[in-house]
């Protein structure tokens, strides 16, 4: 009814904001080094997804064991690894501290889940941000370093009442 009397506002058009390229994330792949040797993590196809998958239940299975054995545990971690990174052996991962197979093992989870490209909330939140909601936070930033540091944190204490 009232819309022939009122003229129609037009809404302003908000400029797409890209969220992710699963391009990227299907084809890159990871390099590290393990015992002097560069090795490649290479992201897994659907189906190799799923022996991954079970490779790695098995291995996190191996907590409600009583007892495992070292060849177990080089067994199974080999089983995961493997599937993603060809050139690590069994004798690399034997002579991997638990600092070096922990962070191989998350290096590998990593990978099969695309983690190092997901997006999280502040890349989203930059990502829809103006050049202008940019240029206001870089002064924001700025005004903060140039603060003088005991100020701010007598200003923190004073506001929460300390």
């Amino acid at each position: 009814m009232f819309e022939n009397i009122l003229p129609a506002r037009k809404q302003k058009q908000e400029p797409l904001v890209k969220i992710a390229d699963l391009d990227k994330i299907a084809t890159r792949k990871c390099v590290f080094v393990l015992h002097g040797k560069e090795h490649i993590i290479s992201p897994p196809s659907l189906m190799s997804w799923l022996e991954i998958v079970e490779a790695n239940a098995k291995l996190f299975a191996m907590k409600d064991q009583e007892v495992v054995t070292s060849s177990e545990l080089v067994e199974n971690y080999y089983n995961l690894i493997s599937k993603l990174c060809s050139t690590v052996t069994k004798e690399d991962i034997r002579n991997c501290t638990q600092m070096q197979i922990s962070s191989l093992w998350q290096l590998v989870l990593d990978m099969m889940n695309g983690f190092d490209q997901k997006k999280t909330l502040l890349n989203m939140a930059m990502a829809s941000m103006t050049k202008k909601d940019v240029l206001n936070l870089i002064q924001i930033l700025n005004s903060y370093l140039l603060t003088r540091q005991d100020y701010s944190q007598n200003s923190a204490v004073n506001s929460i009442g300390q």
